[in-house]
This record gives structure tokens, sequence and C-alpha cells, in this order.
């Protein structure tokens, strides 16, 4: 059995003018070949996240995401005597304590709720149903800023606080030691800011399971965690948030991300879906990330993983074949 992941814009692009009836009858005869093909189609609970934050928006964007989410629902796992069953990929914080402590984090019970607000919206055809589980909506909107805050947090303690002395938080510090950003830069290019970025992906497990210590090697640390298991997750998140600090032209867009029109930091969220992606194969199931994201595919193909990331039109010919 191949497992197939496929990014958010997969779904919202999918249904975009297209009517219910007419996008669910294109994901139905497209489930039965995937289904003679052995493919499971696996839900990705970032996704879910993605997609039920624009539900209360006051636009066009909610209606997509409403039909999207409906879409994504019905296209992954099956329907068996009544009850639908499948392989849910939890968030990045579920996964990072599975990794390392074998166990659930805090915010399983958040991932539970994700799918049951998924299944809501996909078992009514009524766009009004959103206004029943609004409170749930905004408290995905809040987890949703928190994730990204607790990444800005760790990056302030963990790099920041190190460039001087008093232990000062200065965004604006690359901008004003051009000797600094050469060094950030040099970090980059020989990967020890990866490193970096390791350390704070454990500090995020350790604080999501209640530990106060882990049990890991330096070597098990370094030629694992950041070098092979998650290795495309890592290098996607130095090259496309990480080196932002250095080339954002205004600051506040990394620590401000609601600021930015241009929503830089939406590249955090292609990076769980890559790391959902490197977790699966790590455990031995053989999972392809579906994706019309050149970046993405680039970055699993410079990190000698270009298996694991297709294009749409890769697929479609692997329906065909």
């Amino acid at each position: 059995m191949t497992q197939f992941i496929f990014d958010t814009n997969y779904y919202r692009n999918y249904v975009v003018d297209k009517d219910f009836k007419e996008f669910q009858s294109n994901i139905f005869e497209q489930k039965k070949i995937e289904n003679q093909k052995n493919y499971e189609i696996v839900f990705p609970i970032i996704s879910a996240i993605e997609l039920l934050n624009h539900l209360n928006d006051n636009n066009s964007t909610a209606k997509i995401c409403f039909n999207a989410l409906n879409l994504m629902v019905n296209h992954c796992g099956n329907i068996i005597n009544g009850k639908r069953k499948g392989t849910v990929v939890p968030s990045f914080y579920n996964l990072l304590t599975m990794y390392f402590f074998q166990t659930t984090s805090e915010n399983h019970i958040f991932n539970n709720n994700i799918f049951s607000l998924s299944q809501t919206v996909a078992n009514s055809l009524d766009y009004n149903v959103i206004k029943t589980i609004e409170n749930e909506i905004n408290q995905v909107i809040k987890i949703k800023r928190e994730e990204r805050e607790n990444i800005i947090h760790n990056l302030q303690e963990f790099y920041l606080k190190s460039l001087n002395n008093k232990e000062e938080i200065d965004w604006y510090i690359f901008q004003k030691n051009p000797a600094l950003k050469k060094e950030l830069q040099e970090l980059i290019k020989n990967k020890k800011i990866h490193k970096l970025v390791g350390l704070s992906f454990i500090d995020l497990a350790m604080k999501q399971a209640n530990k106060d210590e882990i049990k890991i090697s330096q070597s098990e640390f370094e030629n694992n965690f950041v070098d092979s298991h998650f290795k495309v997750s890592i290098d996607f998140f130095v090259k496309h948030i990480v080196s932002n600090m250095i080339n954002i032209e205004k600051m506040e867009y990394f620590f401000k991300p609601e600021t930015d029109s241009k929503k830089r930091w939406n590249s955090f969220y292609d990076m769980q879906l890559i790391f959902a992606v490197e977790f699966e194969n790590f455990k031995n199931r053989n999972t392809i990330f579906v994706t019309e994201e050149r970046k993405i595919r680039d970055c699993f193909k410079i990190n000698g993983k270009e298996n694991l990331a297709i294009s749409l039109v890769q697929y479609e010919n692997l329906l065909k074949t």
C-alpha cells in the first residue's frame, strides 16, 4: 500500500468554480481508481487547521475553504460500515512528542477536535453550519497563532539572545551589524543553523510532553533527527523561515506575521506537511507528498528524497497507468 498526502492548495484549487455536486462526483470517481490501486489518502490535521482558520472570514475565501474541507474529508479514508476509517496524521507537536517520547502531546485533544469539526463541515451541505461551530473555529485560529509565536519565541531564546553579552532580543541586529549577517549566512550555508533549529524542536517536544529531560545522544540527534529522518523539513524551515531574518525587507513581517501581506509564514505550515511525510516514512509507511509547490519538491530533491514528493501531473499519470 502507498499513502499520499496532498497539500492544502490541492483541495482549495479543486473546488474553485465547482458546485458541491460536481466536485463530490469527481472525487468519488477518483477514489474508485485510488482504491483499486491500493492508494490510501491520508488526512493531515495541519491542512484541516489551515482551512478551518478561514471559515470565519467574511469573504469568498471562507466559502472556498468550506468546500475544500468538505472535499478533503471525503477524499481521505473510506466509509466502512457507516463509519469513516483511515489514517490521520496529527499536528506537528504530536509528531514531535511521538518521535522523541512515544506519547501524544498536550495538543492531542485539539487534534481530535479538529477531525470532529472537519466531519461536521463535511456532513453538511449548508455553509451556515459554521455559525454553530464559530467558537471552536476561533479556538483553532488562536492555537494556530500561538504555534507561530512559539517558534518565534524559540528563535529568540536559542539564537538571538546569544548574539550579545546582555542577552537582549534585537530583531534588527542583522541590519545593524553586517558581520553578524554574514555569520548567519555562513551558518545557513554550512547547515550549522539546522542543529539549532533541531534543538528548538526538541524544546517544543519537551514542553508538549511535560518532560524535563530527553534521552538522545548527540550523534542520534545530529545523524538521525537532523540529517536523516527530518532532513527535508529542517532544511525547508531554514531556507524559507530562518533566512527571512536577513532577507526580509521589514523585520516586523517576521516577528509580527499578521502584518505581512505576502504571508511568508505560510511556509511554516508547508514545513509541517513535509514533517508529516517524513514521519510516516520514518515509521516505514511508504508516503508521498503531492504538491504543485516547486520549492517544496526541489527541497526534497536536493536532500536526496525526490521520490517522496511529486507534482499533480505526476500523480494523475500514476492513476492512468
